[in-house]
């Protein structure tokens, strides 16, 4: 019998919806750069946009900064330290002075400082993390050379700026969907004008981008409070917002917590597992870390 209780009758099939196209182009390829370098896998992804966008009648779009709007070389975020202690330890011998201090005392004092802030992280909204510029104060303080503080913070976003490159989705996005209002929210330390001149300097155009970091003290993407902000900010129901980005917790879960509509566009597996190598070749290596730091680093890609 069918629903209405007559014999017969031809019964609609329920529908089974799978992962979405660009998701399963995204899983098989080898990182995101070549994800998105793919015509083909951008237009996927450009697909599944439109169809949110059309269907829950979007005003907004937010998009996170690191590893979507902004995608990084395959080396994790030890890697990245260790990378921005080399350039600091060459600026300084560049600029005339004489560090006393070798590259691996630098990173080591970055991950020092890391853990200290962190720890007794005094944000004033939930979820937000510690500035940039105490971190790296904390840094030189233990490298006993304070005076190259902004030495530092000019060192580590040089190094940021060499380690990213712009998505070609965000143009795509902007042809497409010319009057979208589009955002960028992202969980860092880093400051939302330390992060615009990262952004603005891979972009290599004049943009004042609107960027809104965890590390301003709005809150953060993981607490939900970042998204909250954005909601009061420009004054858009959840409902009406739509977030992308590669954290399954803080750019799909959190969003869809609060109501907004959210995609995920991970890490493909084989840049996860790149990652995870540059970390171990760190971490275990010759010049590998004191065992008294490995207990306190976790794997981040």
């Amino acid at each position: 019998m069918d629903g209405h209780g007559k014999i017969g009758g031809k019964r609609a099939e329920p529908l089974v919806a799978g992962p979405p196209p660009y998701l399963e182009a995204l899983r098989a390829n080898a990182g995101l750069r070549s994800f998105y370098s793919s015509p083909e896998d951008r237009a996927a992804l450009l697909d599944a946009i439109a169809e949110k966008v059309t269907e829950h009648r979007i005003t907004l779009l937010s998009i996170d900064i690191f590893d979507t709007a902004l995608l990084r070389r395959q080396r994790s975020e030890l890697a990245r330290f260790r990378c921005a202690a080399k350039r600091f330890h060459r600026t300084v011998f560049e600029t005339g002075g004489t560090p006393d201090f070798s590259i691996e005392d630098a990173l080591l004092a970055r991950i020092a400082a890391a853990r200290a802030a962190y720890s007794v992280n005094g944000s004033k909204a939930e979820g937000g993390d510690p500035a940039f510029r105490e971190i790296a104060k904390t840094v030189c303080s233990l490298l006993r050379r304070p005076e190259l503080t902004r030495l530092y913070i000019e060192s580590e976003l040089a190094s940021e700026i060499d380690d990213v490159q712009v998505n070609p989705l965000l143009e795509a996005v902007r042809s497409r969907f010319p009057a979208l209002r589009t955002i960028f929210l992202t969980d860092t330390y880093l400051e939302g004008p330390q992060v615009r001149k990262i952004f603005s300097a891979a972009h290599g155009k004049v943009r004042r981008p609107t960027i809104l970091s965890s590390a301003d003290g709005f809150g953060s993407k993981a607490a939900g409070t970042l998204f909250a902000h954005a909601e009061r900010t420009f004054q858009v129901p959840p409902k009406r917002a739509l977030h992308i980005g590669d954290n399954l917790e803080t750019d799909y879960l959190s969003p869809k917590r609060r109501g907004w509509q959210a995609l995920h566009v991970p890490l493909p597996v084989a840049e996860l597992a790149a990652r995870r190598t540059s970390f171990e070749r760190i971490f275990r290596g010759g010049r590998g870390l004191p065992t008294a730091f490995r207990r306190d680093i976790a794997f981040a890609p």
